[in-house]
């Protein structure tokens, strides 16, 4: 009887999700972070670790597109070296996040969000200094955000691989962000 009721619950929640991931009608950047209030464990309906790799899997994404974007774009040589690092280190994590997600049997986003295409569109027209200062300053919000994600994951994931990988992957993280605060100051002061 649990079981059964566990299934119908979890096809319940799983259409929810899916709800919140075409609508994202919590305000939040990104609607699916309302579910990281569910247990995390594996064995559960939706975890914490489920959410993280499909949020994360989103981040790179966005970084990646748009770090592309930056190459053809940006005027400042500190903006397209940031962007090559940048598309090399989400380019690495996707690949992870794909590999841990394949091992579990979750499915992460593999284009961008509807939200995130306005983004990509809107920044697609600009270039130049317009384009450096409007980029410097996503992707310091896109790493301020993506650093909280993968910090709570340390603490609050129950799996030990995704642990493990974030841990590992954060000091990489935070010197990229202090590279694109620099840049964004950069662009602030032309």
């Amino acid at each position: 009887m649990e079981s059964k009721f566990k299934f119908v619950l979890k096809v319940i929640l799983m259409n929810l999700f899916v709800l919140m991931l075409v609508f994202e009608s919590s305000g939040m950047r990104r609607g699916i972070e309302m579910i990281s209030i569910l247990p995390n464990h594996w064995d559960t309906i939706i975890s914490y670790d489920e959410n993280f790799l499909v949020t994360s899997s989103e981040y790179s994404l966005e970084e990646i597109m748009f770090s592309q974007l930056a190459l053809q774009n940006c005027a400042m040589a500190e903006i397209k070296d940031l962007a090559k690092t940048v598309g090399s280190t989400q380019t690495n994590n996707l690949n992870k996040i794909k590999t841990i997600a394949s091992k579990h049997q979750v499915i992460v986003p593999s284009v961008l969000g509807e939200q995130a295409n306005k983004s990509y569109k809107k920044l697609g027209n600009k270039t130049g200094a317009d384009f450096d200062k409007e980029y410097s300053e996503w992707l310091v919000t896109s790493y301020k955000e993506n650093i909280v994600l993968f910090e709570k994951a340390t603490q609050e994931g129950g799996n030990d691989e995704i642990k493990s990988w974030t841990l590992t992957a954060l000091p990489e993280l935070r010197t990229q962000l202090e590279q694109a605060i620099l840049c964004q100051k950069k662009c602030n002061k032309m």
